[in-house]
């Protein structure tokens, strides 16, 4: 392509002349600051998630998230669901201050990351894939302030314990299903579970499994076909 003043004055020229379309124009300020530091996207409660793909440490009230080869970049609208409603929920004082809370199917870690950010509990993030061990060690080394919180566990559904404080899960149908009352049972009483990751044709189903488990629907939110149900634990403590 031809550069230099003259044709750039050329391509002006065609463009005034009308046998060139005009798309759009921009105004450089200087190469690096715009590549400087990942954009952050709000997520929930002023917290931002920031993509990890250039980062060079966080800001105080973000996240940063390289999802590598694991599942969960953090921009799904599942995700940001479960963010959100985890956010209120913090915020309304449903979610103790001690104790542990359990991010099942974890994926890269956004729901991990999002927990301890917006709380000081310890976080246990439970995932089969290989992928999501490897990305959950890149994703605290990305957030050094949240490192202590989060703990892996490289297995399925079938080794919680608990009792766990709060539990987040972002899952499909088939996964939800099989997971759902290992994770109502590992729950203490009065705690509080975020399920998300089904389409709104769903919801209908969903509450009724909580309910057959011993969490009750108390909020629920929609977005682009997705949904997120909040319950919280009726009954008995899950065991440890």
């Amino acid at each position: 392509m031809p550069t230099g003043p003259a044709a750039r004055q050329a391509i002006s020229e065609a463009a005034r002349s009308g046998a060139i379309r005009l798309v759009g124009q921009w105004e450089g300020c200087g190469p690096e600051e715009p590549w400087a530091r990942p954009i952050g996207y709000p997520i929930a409660n002023g917290l931002k998630l920031a993509e990890g793909w250039w980062a060079k440490g966080t800001e105080e009230g973000e996240i940063v998230v390289e999802p590598m080869d694991a599942f969960g970049s953090g921009l799904h609208p599942s995700t940001w669901l479960n963010a959100g409603a985890l956010g209120q929920v913090i915020e309304a004082g449903l979610v103790a201050h001690q104790g542990w809370a359990v991010d099942l199917g974890s994926g890269s870690g956004v729901l991990s990351l999002v927990t301890a950010a917006l709380s000081p509990v310890k976080v246990l993030a439970v995932d089969p894939a290989v992928e999501a061990r490897r990305a959950i060690a890149r994703n605290k080394a990305l957030n050094p302030s949240l490192a202590s919180q989060i703990n892996f566990v490289q297995a399925t559904h079938e080794v919680l314990g608990g009792p766990f404080i709060l539990g987040t899960a972002n899952l499909p149908l088939p996964i939800m299903t099989e997971a759902l009352p290992a994770l109502a049972r590992a729950l203490a009483v009065e705690a509080v579970a975020v399920l998300s990751g089904l389409r709104t044709q769903a919801q209908c189903w969903l509450e009724k499994t909580m309910q057959a488990n011993g969490l009750e629907p108390i909020a629920w939110g929609k977005e682009a076909g997705w949904i997120v149900v909040v319950g919280k634990k009726v009954g008995r403590d899950g065991a440890i």
